[in-house]
């Protein structure tokens, strides 16, 4: 199926380059503060909160064995929440502990990293 892009902005990093000596299991994805961030599938909130290092996160089980990963944000949706396709989640911008400049966004299938570029719509 095709996904919604989760944010407007150009990628910064792409997925599988390298950043400060780590291989990116996605995008990292330039943005203003306060955009909006956009559920890229439908699903359920698996996880909504901050993590060391990562700062406000959300994980998504958007089924068919696929979750999707936002970082960057500021949560507007709590655990269990049932989200649809293209539904702001989240916004662009920092909190005190995330270390990244932009929105990070990852997907995976079965726990392993998957390029998503090729099947936003």
């Amino acid at each position: 199926r095709k996904l919604v892009k989760p944010i407007s902005g150009s990628i910064s990093v792409g997925f599988g380059q390298m950043r400060d000596n780590v291989r990116n299991n996605g995008l990292l994805i330039s943005a203003s503060d306060n955009a909006p961030v956009y559920s890229v599938s439908r699903g359920t909130v698996l996880f909504s909160g901050e993590l060391p290092g990562f700062g406000q996160i959300i994980v998504v089980d958007n089924g068919d064995n696929y979750t999707s990963v936002y970082s960057g944000i500021l949560s507007k949706v709590s655990k269990g929440s049932s989200v649809s396709a293209g539904q702001q989640i989240a916004s662009s911008g920092t909190s005190s502990n995330q270390p990244m400049e932009g929105v990070y966004f990852e997907l995976r299938h079965l726990g392993k990293p998957v390029n998503p570029t090729a099947i936003f719509k």
